[in-house]
Parts: structure tokens; C-alpha cells; sequence
């Protein structure tokens, strides 16, 4: 179960794991760090919406990294989204591709991917989409040989032995209907729902949180799909992360 619980002022809760309980050497801090991007996800989603009167993250990865790149950077010491990076080759000229988030925190080098996929909160069953987002997530960090890694910070002058893959599911949880009307859930389902979704994954997450969102910021807003004008009920947001140090 999620140990940690805090308010988020005009936001609602964050139900988070306890970083201390990531048995990785060092994974407490990189745990932290989410944990603490995480609110500060939430509060400018809230800052958004309270100048738009929408979310900012429920058009795709694209919105979501719009609030997430910030959040991160609030809190640590450096970082920057589509890193170039040389992926499954140790040669120089192939293999190459982009990073989603390069983080250096703490003397911490931390090779970010991230996923999003929709949860239904009504139902217990896990889509092969969720699966698939959080395998893909994971594939894509550790495609990364670490003598590129040790060779590209050569390159940038920063000697650090301590490199973390840090593969993230964000999944806010959607439900939709053909009026206007919110979809409401109780707190304890919500947090049902995750823990059925976290135990499912696999691996499974060793760092996860919950953000409950406030009523106000629920909806039901606007939402189309296959052509046809639904309205969309958000009552939470889930981060999943699997931390593993590879040095």
C-alpha cells in the first residue's frame, strides 16, 4: 500500500511509496525527486487550469511533457528533454536516437523515458496498451550500452559512476460518457485500481504515486472521440517507475 500521504494545496492528495523502501543503492534520491516533481506536476496543472479551464496533460505525451519538464526542473540540478544519445551500438555513427529526459541531480546521471497510457477506473483490467507503454518505457532505457553513457560524459566533462535507468508510466485515470454530467469514484477504489495496475506490471514498479485530483478539477470537460463529442471525467493520476542503477 502507498505510505506516504500529503495535501496538495488547490490540487487534492498524492498517495506516494515511501523512497526509502527503493532497495537500490541511491534509488531513495531518485525516488524523492519524482515524488517531488509529482506535486509540482499537480500544481501547474492547476495553475493551467485555473487560466484555461482544461488540463494540460490529456492530449498525448506531448502536453504531458510540457508540465513535466518544468516540474523536474524545479527540483533538480539539471535537465534537458530530447537528449541525443547512441542507442545498441558502440560505435559513434549508429544507433543514434533521443533521450526523453537527461537528468543530472546529486552527482546522479538519471536516463528518463516516458510513457502515458489512459486507465479506466471502473474496471480491473489491465490493457495490453498499459502493457506494452511500460515494456517499451523500460526497452528504451536499457538499449542504452553504458560505455555510450561513459563515453558521452566524457565528452561533456562530468564524471560520475552513478547512472540510473528510470523508465516512467504516466497513466491518468479517464472515464467518459455521452453527457455532462461527472463520473464520480471513491478514493478507495482509486487507490484499488492502482495497486491492481501496479501489481500487474512487469517488472513491477519499485516507486509509484497516486494524485488524487481535486473535485473542481475533475471535469467533465469536452472530449472527442471517433468523431463524436463525449465529455471526460479525470479523478486521478498514477506514476509508475521501475529505478535500476547500471555502473
Amino acid at each position: 500500500m502507498l505510505a506516504e500521504v500529503q495535501t496538495i494545496s488547490g490540487c487534492g492528495f498524492l498517495q506516494s511509496d515511501d523512497p526509502n523502501t527503493i532497495h537500490v543503492e541511491g534509488g531513495n534520491l531518485v525516488g524523492r525527486l519524482i515524488q517531488q516533481a509529482t506535486v509540482r506536476f499537480a500544481k501547474r496543472s492547476r495553475h493551467f487550469h485555473d487560466v484555461v479551464h482544461r488540463l494540460p496533460f490529456v492530449f498525448g505525451e506531448k502536453s504531458l511533457n510540457s508540465v513535466l519538464l518544468p516540474s523536474l526542473g524545479d527540483h533538480a540540478g539539471a535537465v534537458t528533454t530530447e537528449y541525443p544519445i547512441r542507442r545498441g551500438s558502440r560505435r559513434r555513427d549508429s544507433g543514434f536516437g533521443f533521450l526523453d529526459y537527461w537528468v543530472f541531480h546529486h552527482g546522479r546521471l538519471l536516463l528518463v523515458e516516458v510513457k502515458q497510457a489512459w486507465v479506466n477506473p471502473s474496471t480491473r483490467s489491465v490493457t495490453d496498451r498499459i502493457r506494452w507503454n511500460w515494456r517499451s518505457a523500460i526497452g528504451q532505457t536499457d538499449s542504452i550500452p553504458l560505455s555510450n553513457i561513459r563515453q558521452d560524459l566524457d565528452d561533456i566533462g562530468l564524471n560520475t559512476s552513478k547512472v540510473f535507468r528510470v523508465p516512467l508510466l504516466i497513466a491518468p485515470f479517464l472515464s467518459t460518457s455521452s453527457d455532462d454530467e461527472l463520473l464520480e469514484y471513491e478514493q478507495r477504489m482509486l487507490l484499488y485500481r492502482h495497486e491492481i495496475l501496479r501489481n500487474e506490471l512487469t517488472p513491477r514498479p519499485n516507486f509509484s504515486a497516486l494524485w488524487l485530483l481535486k473535485r473542481n478539477l475533475q471535469g467533465p470537460y469536452p472530449w472527442w472521440s471517433g468523431g463524436h463529442l463525449r465529455f471526460a471525467t479525470f479523478s486521478a493520476v498514477a506514476f509508475y517507475s521501475w529505478i535500476h542503477r547500471r555502473s
